[in-house]
């Protein structure tokens, strides 16, 4: 019986026949319905074979498709596409969000992709003053879209994070560690809302809103605006991103 061949299920069925008794009144009712599970059996056999087959065929066939550079860059794409949807469905906040002229700060910001960190690199560092880390993150939907094109995608957001470096604690004697928040700015990439593309975003303490300080009047845009390597962010001094860009030929060297 664990044979599912139709000559084992004929043998098999014969043999329960044979061992019926001649003169038995159920006789005929056994018969029929030894040789009903013999048809079922044999059908059920076909049809598995059958599916089998089919599945075989459809899987080779699917993969020599896949197998095409044209269909694998549509299906990279609507994987992209599906893993943003999920994204976006989720808790992060990860494409600009404004409420009237401001914009809205991203809460999860610590979920995204971490690009790199500086130690003494803020804007208004005073002089003699203590040197600060910063640390940036940009949306993870963004990060996969400048690893294909070394371009950044319209509604790219990053967040700059600064916090206080302590040099003594614990195990630690002379190295620098982060400890305290002490900023967060947001730089955003909006073609549709800004004139001039990007703009950027200082949250003060608690605030979940700020305005905008944008244009080529405002300090952060003309900074990023003269030195960045490309388009607007500071790719120079993110060791991963940079080789990307030098690869895509978006990299500005004299930025350097």
């Amino acid at each position: 019986m664990e044979n599912n061949k139709d000559a084992d299920i004929n043998r098999w069925v014969a043999e329960r026949l044979n061992t019926l008794d001649p003169g038995s009144e159920f006789h005929p009712n056994a018969a029929l319905a030894l040789a009903r599970f013999r048809n079922l059996r044999q059908t059920r056999f076909r049809r598995t074979r059958l599916w089998g087959w089919t599945a075989a065929v459809a899987s080779v066939a699917l993969l020599f498709v896949l197998a095409l550079p044209e269909t694998r860059a549509v299906a990279q794409h609507w994987l992209n596409f599906g893993s943003v949807d999920m994204n976006q469905s989720g808790a992060t906040l990860d494409r600009p969000e404004y409420s009237g002229s401001q914009l809205v700060r991203p809460a999860d910001y610590r979920e995204w992709i971490y690009l790199s960190s500086g130690l003494g690199m803020e804007y208004n560092a005073a002089a003699g003053g203590p040197e600060n880390f910063t640390n940036v993150f940009v949306a993870p939907w963004a990060y996969r879209e400048f690893m294909s094109t070394g371009k950044w995608p319209d509604k790219a957001m990053f967040v700059l994070e600064g916090r206080a470096s302590e040099t003594k604690g614990s195990i630690n004697k002379s190295g620098h560690f982060q400890s305290d928040l002490k900023s967060v700015a947001v730089e955003v990439k909006d073609e549709t809302r800004f004139a001039d593309r990007w703009a950027y975003f200082s949250f003060r303490g608690d605030t979940m809103t700020a305005d905008a300080m944008t244009g080529p009047t405002d300090a952060c845009w003309q900074c990023h605006d003269s030195n960045a390597a490309v388009e607007h962010t500071f790719v120079q001094f993110y060791p991963t991103l940079k080789p990307v860009a030098l690869k895509f030929g978006t990299y500005r060297a004299q930025a350097e």
